[in-house]
C-alpha cells in the first residue's frame, strides 16, 4: 500500500521490514498532514527474512529497492537487461 494512502487511511502505526530507496517515503512523513495521519514508522522488522525472500523471488526490484532510482537507469542501458 502506498504512504498516501496509509496516511488517509489513520493507520496510525506504520511496521514495515525493508527501506525503500527507490521511493523514498521519508520526505512524505515531514509533511504536517502526514504527520498527523501517521504517529510512528518503524522499520527492520524482519528485513533479514524479506530480503531472502526479494532475491528468491526478484532479485532485480531487491537491488532497486536498495540502491534507488540510479539502478533503473543503468539497467536500462546495459545490453543484457
Amino acid at each position: 500500500m502506498c504512504l498516501g494512502a496509509v496516511a488517509m487511511s489513520d493507520m496510525e502505526h506504520i511496521v514495515y521490514s525493508m527501506t525503500d530507496n527507490w521511493m523514498k517515503p521519508k520526505p512524505m512523513l515531514e509533511v504536517e498532514h502526514v504527520r498527523r495521519h501517521i504517529k510512528k514508522y518503524i522499520g527492520g522488522i524482519l528485513e533479514e527474512e524479506s530480503i531472502r525472500l526479494w532475491e528468491r523471488f526478484d532479485p532485480r526490484g531487491l537491488k532497486m529497492l536498495q540502491e534507488g532510482r540510479g539502478v533503473n537507469a543503468q539497467a536500462e542501458t546495459e545490453p543484457n537487461a
